[in-house]
């Protein structure tokens, strides 16, 4: 018996169970065979298939032939991709149960900023934590072209890209990530983290727990292309310094929208220390039925004229292919705000009941109108609309004017 190879498969079955025991093990996707199947245990640097619990490392391959998720019920920890090119995959769903760990080992980790990822089969993310999500390097692409769901109650869905350099916005080098089809997690939060200058596209619908577009360190670009995104907590809140969300599509703001900025400094529990300037929601051109309009602090909106903003472009890039757009508040309560409308955006209130949205500060510039079909529309404080074509209130409704400012309206 030749005892010297006895002991050496010991040793390897121990090492190996001690690695799945304390700790996940990583599996790297060679594709030796050549047959793209992930199936294919000749394809594993490990020489089995991944298991649950694995980390599936990935290298973009100059061929760029897609990866083929060739059987059902895949379920891993995360994935570690890197490499100058495009890695894709196709076949049957993955699960990845991995959590979102900040400039670390989060669910998808795409390290080298000339990758491009493309998941053509369906991504569950099913944290065993509270939180999974995308941690990214400037310029990475990744695209989810087939649906993508968030299961758990109270779960976080954070997207991350790491700063392109500190204190420079180069949004030429700007991470991108694609959802080509639907973003679905009624138990889940979205949350940017740290996400600078990136643009994060929707396509299809969004149904989430709660949408907020900022953190402490956040300025990502928002744009929602459906008519059928849902938001059971209805703020969008934003913050933190150029932030935006852009309807691409009339309707893409849902009904029950709260456009907001934070009161009190914090979002989603996150301290944010600039606030609100140049944060913006953009219209897109597009009419929007919203709920009301709230928030904005009164010390970051004094300090810069173009910060808490409602604004209606073609682009976000192109402020000045501007047409006059109406956005419609159905309040279903009272609403105070220093945000600002800009561009030539119609403003009408016409809530539920008798409320009241206020106009608290600020001088808004719309050339648009202002409506009132029920309820009070009040400007106060130094709040102007000097450039508005137009006051209409409908009989029963209320204008309320009680700005500080001789010229708050057009004479």
């Amino acid at each position: 018996m030749n005892t010297r190879l006895i002991k050496r498969v010991l040793v390897c079955f121990v090492l190996a169970f001690a690695g799945r025991s304390f700790g996940y093990v990583t599996n790297e996707w060679n594709n030796a065979t050549g047959d793209c199947k992930w199936s294919t245990a000749g394809n594993w640097s490990l020489g089995v298939v991944p298991n649950a619990g694995d980390v599936v490392a990935c290298v973009a391959q100059s061929d760029d032939k897609p990866i083929n998720v060739d059987v059902a019920g895949v379920s891993i920890l995360r994935f570690a991709l890197t490499g100058d090119g495009q890695i894709v995959f196709e076949g049957q769903p993955i699960k990845l149960t991995g959590k979102y760990v900040e400039s670390g080992d989060s669910t998808i980790r795409m390290t080298s900023g000339n990758t491009k990822a493309l998941f053509r089969n369906e991504v569950e993310f099913a944290p065993t934590d509270t939180s999974c999500g995308v941690w990214m390097s400037s310029s990475a692409y990744l695209t989810f072209a087939a649906p993508v769901k968030v299961t758990g109650d109270n779960k976080v869905f954070n997207l991350h890209n790491s700063p392109i350099s500190t204190g420079t916005e180069d949004r030429s080098k700007s991470s991108k990530i694609y959802f080509l089809s639907s973003l679905t997690g009624l138990g889940a939060t979205y949350r940017p983290q740290k996400a600078y200058c990136n643009y994060v596209y929707f396509y299809g619908p969004v149904k989430l727990k709660a949408f907020y577009n900022g953190a402490a360190w956040v300025n990502p670009w928002i744009f929602l292309y459906s008519k059928d995104n849902e938001f059971t907590n209805p703020s969008i809140l934003l913050n933190y310094s150029d932030s935006l969300v852009y309807a691409g599509a009339e309707g893409a703001f849902p009904t029950n929208l709260v456009l907001s900025w934070p009161n009190d400094g914090s979002i989603g529990g996150a301290t944010a220390n600039y606030g609100n300037y140049y944060a913006s929601y953009n219209l897109g051109n597009f009419n929007q039925t919203v709920d009301r309009i709230a928030g904005a602090r009164t010390a970051d909106v004094a300090a810069n004229t173009y910060g808490a903003a409602i604004h209606s472009s073609a682009a976000a890039t192109s402020p000045d292919a501007v047409l006059p757009v109406t956005l419609t508040l159905r309040g279903t309560q009272d609403a105070e705000t220093y945000a600002i409308v800009e561009d030539s955006v119609s403003v009408v209130w016409d809530p539920v009941g008798d409320f009241t949205q206020t106009f608290s500060a600020r001088a808004s510039r719309t050339c648009g109108s202002l409506v009132v079909r029920r309820g009070t529309l009040r400007l106060a404080g130094t709040s102007k609309f000097a450039n508005a074509q137009a006051v209409r209130v409908a009989a029963g409704a209320t204008f309320d004017l009680q700005s500080t400012q001789a010229s708050a309206l057009k004479s």
